[in-house]
């Protein structure tokens, strides 16, 4: 009887021929010929096929599928050589920018920028994250036409004017900060740590550059607690001055050194206590532990509420 020929109508998931030895011979498959179950045959694939996968005849082997229309997503695409559901075939099948490369049958994150060429809206690759973006940090000055900075979060030039933000300032790229040797560092408050924005700091090298004191900490401007190792933003890691995060953050260090008015809790970072409304001043008080804690242009006022640091 041919191969392809089957009376009764061959079983959709092994392909067997009931009461017909359709194998050929083939050895050991459980058919009739080969000492099997009477009735029964395994039939061409020479063996019962494994779950998932069914007989093609034709091809005498066992698959997931033999094209593409027989698939279904997550992995609906077929690799015909091997008879196997895969995710894709080749990178024009890796649609999203966070694994966008296919490599054996299976979309990944890229590591270079031919591997985001194909997604014509963020061709370039964020090497630390293996996102494909807009543009990147190293990028931003062709990618994004000197206007705008990259925002190395979102990898969209999206960011303010570089060289735009002053020591303090509320930033979300390196390349904003104006002063040289400044990062856009992200800062905490208290323990654990609770994000606290990310700010333009100084870096404790190009601060001893800038005042021309190789052993200056960063005492000079908060105590010395306040050196802390960092990553900035575009991945930068150095040792920064910061506010300690166990007694304020920079909006509050901001908000009480500019003694701006208040009402109730809206100083500082919404949420935390960095930084406290003065109900008799009416204005932002910068929270302390100590006279060190303090700018050395203000002096501690051991509150018996709160100490604080007056910047007058």
């Amino acid at each position: 009887m041919p191969i392809s020929s089957c009376p009764e109508g061959r079983d959709p998931t092994t392909g067997a021929c009931p009461d017909q030895d359709m194998d050929g011979g083939m050895p050991s498959d459980g058919g009739p010929e080969d000492g099997g179950r009477p009735g029964s045959d395994a039939g061409p694939c020479g063996e019962q096929c494994p779950p998932g996968t069914r007989c093609y005849p034709d091809l005498m082997r066992c698959g997931a599928c033999r094209d593409s229309t027989e698939c279904s997503r997550p992995r609906g695409l077929c690799r015909p050589s091997s008879l196997t559901r895969v995710e894709c075939l080749d990178a024009d099948d890796c649609t999203e920018p966070s694994s966008s490369w296919c490599e054996d049958g299976t979309c990944v994150p890229c590591s270079g920028d031919p591997e985001c060429t194909h997604l014509t809206e963020t061709p370039v690759c964020d090497e630390r994250t293996g996102v494909c973006g807009a543009c990147t940090a190293d990028t931003e000055r062709s990618r994004c036409a000197g206007a705008e900075t990259c925002d190395p979060m979102a990898l969209t030039c999206t960011g303010g004017p570089p060289d735009s933000i002053d020591i303090c300032g509320e930033c979300v790229s390196d390349s904003e900060c104006a002063e040289e040797g400044a990062h856009c560092v992200p800062t905490t408050f208290g323990s654990p740590g609770v994000a606290a924005g990310s700010y333009c700091v100084w870096d404790l090298d190009a601060f001893r550059s800038s005042i021309g004191d190789p052993s200056a900490t960063c005492a000079l401007l908060f105590s010395t607690s306040f050196e802390i190792d960092a990553t900035s933003t575009v991945g930068r890691v150095g040792t920064s001055c910061v506010p300690s995060p166990d007694v304020t953050t920079r909006q509050g260090v901001v908000d009480g050194h500019d003694s701006i008015s208040c009402e109730d809790d809206d100083c500082g970072v919404p949420g935390l206590s960095d930084s406290f409304c003065d109900p008799g001043m009416g204005v932002c008080r910068t929270p302390c532990g100590a006279e060190a804690d303090c700018l050395l242009s203000a002096t501690l006022v051991d509150d018996v509420a709160r100490p604080f640091c007056d910047f007058s």
